[in-house]
């Protein structure tokens, strides 16, 4: 139910009343909290028992094409197609043409592209699929056979970069920037913006934190093993996972008349 502002409306089957920044959606956090904080914490726990007993089964899992890696290709289709779908909708809304509401579309643009980009990353660009050719430029570009983008001059500063704004996006502020966060550690002035920031639903946090933490066991994991990127496929299919979740639960609430 939109308000003379504009900017409020009722929550789908609560009666609670929430900004359009707010995804969440009370029935679905009912039905999402323990399946996610429970499948989350269960993906951690197999993926670091794996890595201590059973070494290279761990490693086999994530060769090229494995089963990790097309596990994380699924993962991030159902994302795309779920983030599309909700945003597509949301972009019909006549609240389209307010600043602050089309400032928060922009930002689920940036989840959808996200998935999307990785999704295209781990298809290399549909270079085998399409069995094309890279020249020899590219190739030293690129370290290898495979067509990506993350060795380029300076990307991987760049996602480095990212990544530290995506986990604070979907692990600190969805806590940061409702109640009682915001209203005791928040400065005033991030308060005042709070409502052009878009906020996840907290009951997926678990997912994106399951991601960050195994991408910092990749981080360190030098000290335990000579292969940097030892945990690198599972944090990236945990963090699909993640997404696949959001493309869901964005999925459902559209069903659930969010833009009635």
């Amino acid at each position: 139910m939109i308000t003379e502002l504009g900017n409020m409306e009722e929550k789908p089957n609560t009666g609670k009343v929430t900004h359009f920044s707010d995804l969440e959606n009370g029935v679905l956090d009912d039905k999402y909290k323990n399946f996610v904080f429970n499948s989350s914490l269960t993906i951690i726990f197999i993926t670091i028992l794996l890595f201590i007993l059973n070494p290279k089964f761990f490693d086999r899992l994530q060769y090229e094409d494995g089963y990790v890696e097309n596990l994380t290709v699924l993962f991030l289709i159902v994302a795309v197609i779920g983030i599309g779908r909700y945003l597509i909708r949301s972009v019909k809304s006549d609240r389209i043409y307010h600043l602050k509401y089309l400032f928060v579309q922009l930002q689920i643009l940036g989840f959808l592209s996200v998935a999307l980009y990785a999704t295209l990353q781990e298809l290399e660009f549909g270079q085998r699929a399409f069995g094309y050719e890279m020249s020899d430029t590219t190739k030293e570009v690129t370290k290898g056979n495979g067509m990506n983008l993350h060795h380029r001059e300076n990307m991987e500063l760049f996602l480095a970069f990212g990544a530290i704004i995506f986990t604070i996006y979907t692990v600190v502020l969805p806590y940061a920037l409702r109640k009682p966060w915001i209203n005791t550690v928040i400065p005033t002035q991030i308060f005042l913006i709070e409502e052009w920031i878009l906020k996840i639903p907290r009951t997926l946090v678990p997912a994106f934190s399951a991601g960050a933490f195994l991408a910092f066991l990749q981080v360190i994991s030098p000290l335990f093993t000579s292969e940097l990127e030892e945990f690198n496929e599972y944090s990236e299919v945990c963090f699909a996972y993640a997404f696949a979740l959001l493309g869901t639960y964005l999925w459902t609430s559209v069903n659930q008349g969010r833009f009635n």
